[in-house]
């Protein structure tokens, strides 16, 4: 193009885009040219000068140059000093079977089409050129006209492209996880590494995905879970599923997945850990936990049997005590009624007689009447506190009325030591709860108490206080006794931990109260103590549990 109007002077036929300077003088194509002179040699020239490319115009026969521009001794020179007429074409490749090549196939009147080969320049520098080529007539002779353009930068940039790819690949290779890259139109598994192949146990890439897309008819997790691969924003989660092999056997896996750029080509990859063993042992971790649960009821059905078989002992020993009054009461009145009867059949009754005997009816009578309704209180709440503790009934109550209960059914073992008890608090507390557990846990707490509070019959108190806030109902258990060390109190949950071996402890009594209070009721326990500062307890749980 010559500039002002914008006149051309020069056209050919091209397979590459025409580019010009920044003064709109001339246009370079990076193509096979067939050119028609528009005008003479000399315009050409003027044109070719001004080429971004390297031209050079070489007769047949002995390849003499007809022509060459200055961008051609840019490129073939560089920096080395040399002269462009000292060095010959063939000299200036580094393969010079390319040079010859490119030539004969120009000779034969074909074209070379951006043919990339390496050149050298006479300093020893290598670089990269796209070459293209073909038949012209120049200057009255048959020629070749050769286009050369410098593409070492860009070929620099794929090698090193391939470098880091490989380096990827080899990286990939190196984990001990199973890697998978997927393309995403269509989505296509296009990478597997070895891990990933010994994971399903084939052999290449192809028979992989023969089998995820053939024999189980998805895609992995990604067509399941109907993943948006192509949306930014969308999370890609982390899952975990179990695999089928194409032999038939499975494993588990845990899945992570990433969007990057791998090769120039945005996809996603996945990361697979082979987490069998794992499931294995959660199994077997949750096959013990059910196992230990059982032995956990277990244990807590023969506390509370234990613990009734005690109560039983202790209500019969306690019920004997006024059943004996009363019977003895009832001996008594018996034979005074006997005298009675004797002397009023005799005629020998007297004034005196008769008020001796009403005297002894009366006293008798009711000695006899008061010890019988102390031995049916017994009885009434032995029942109800035997009852709760053979059964796992849920039911409502009054709280502290209850306490005191289970408290009075206590009784003889709280004479084996000189240990009073009181129960306080909110007399209006109304309990929808399980009373069998309630008791269980008194029970454990006040038997605690005496065994190892108070060694060798000594003396105390216990409180016992009810209250309720927020919903929550709340029993404070505290005695006076000797207390116990940091080191026992962190372990006074532990199941058959106890301090009291020698005496006949089992070491299951704080066990089964804090499973009671924190599983059956719902609530919490929290146990405070110190050497010589006596033991405390506290329960919370809901003055309704939950259904």
């Amino acid at each position: 193009w010559r500039g002002g109007p914008g006149e051309a002077v020069y056209a050919c036929a091209v397979s590459g885009v025409p580019t010009a300077d920044a003064n709109g003088v001339h246009a370079g194509f990076s193509g096979v040219c067939t050119p028609t002179l528009s005008e003479d040699e000399s315009r050409l020239r003027d044109v070719l000068e001004h080429c971004p490319m390297g031209v050079v115009v070489l007769a047949h026969g002995q390849f003499r140059r007809l022509y060459r521009n200055r961008r051609l001794e840019e490129l073939l020179l560089g920096d080395s000093g040399a002269a462009i007429d000292d060095i010959a074409g063939a000299d200036t490749f580094v393969d010079p079977a390319d040079y010859h090549a490119m030539f004969e196939a120009a000779l034969r009147g074909e074209r070379v089409v951006d043919r990339t080969v390496e050149r050298v320049r006479p300093d020893g520098e290598r670089w990269h050129c796209l070459l293209n080529a073909g038949p012209i007539r120049f200057e009255g002779e048959d020629s070749v006209i050769v286009w050369i353009y410098d593409i070492t930068d860009r070929v620099e940039a794929e090698i090193a492209l391939k470098a880091s790819a490989q380096r990827t690949r080899d990286i990939l290779e190196s984990t001990s996880s199973g890697v998978s890259i997927w393309r995403k139109h269509p989505l296509e598994r296009i990478y597997a590494n070895q891990t990933m192949l010994e994971m399903y146990r084939v052999k290449d890439l192809a028979e992989l995905n023969a089998h995820n897309f053939q024999k189980m008819g998805v895609s992995d997790g990604i067509v399941r879970r109907g993943l948006n691969l192509n949306d930014p924003n969308e999370a890609l989660p982390r899952y975990v599923e179990q695999r089928f092999r194409p032999d038939g056997s499975s494993f588990w896996a845990m899945v992570d997945m990433r969007r990057i750029e791998f090769e120039g080509e945005d996809v996603v990859i996945t990361w697979m850990s082979d987490i069998t063993e794992q499931k294995r042992a959660e199994q077997h971790l949750e096959e013990t936990l059910a196992q230990l649960r059982q032995a956990q009821d277990e244990l807590i059905q023969s506390a509370r049997l234990a613990s009734l078989g005690e109560l039983v002992a202790g209500m019969a020993h306690e019920i004997n005590t006024p059943l004996g009054v009363a019977m003895t009461a009832i001996s008594t009145v018996n034979d005074a009624n006997t005298a009675l009867q004797k002397d009023l059949g005799a005629g020998a009754l007297s004034r005196s007689g008769l008020a001796s005997a009403a005297e002894t009816f009366a006293e008798g009578l009711g000695l006899a009447n008061a010890n019988l309704e102390r031995a049916a209180r017994l009885v009434r709440s032995f029942k109800a506190i035997a009852v709760d503790q053979s059964s796992e009934a849920r039911r409502t109550f009054n709280f502290r009325a209850y306490v005191a209960d289970i408290v009075a059914s206590l009784a003889p073992l709280l004479r084996s030591a000189p240990v009073r008890t009181a129960v306080s608090g909110d007399a209006d507390i109304v309990l929808d709860s399980y009373p069998g557990a309630w008791a269980q846990i008194l029970t454990n707490l006040i038997s605690n108490s005496i065994q190892h509070g108070y060694p060798d019959g000594a003396s105390g108190r216990i409180d016992i206080a009810v209250a309720a806030t927020d919903g929550k109902a709340r029993l404070t258990y505290a005695d006076d006794g000797q207390g116990m060390s940091e080191a026992d109190l962190k372990r006074i949950y532990d199941p058959f931990f106890t301090t009291g071996r020698a005496k006949g402890g089992s070491g299951l009594g704080m066990s089964v109260a804090y499973t009671l209070a924190t599983q059956r009721l719902h609530g919490a326990i929290q146990a405070r103590s110190a050497p010589g500062a006596g033991f405390e307890a506290v329960i919370e749980v809901p003055l309704a549990q939950p259904d």
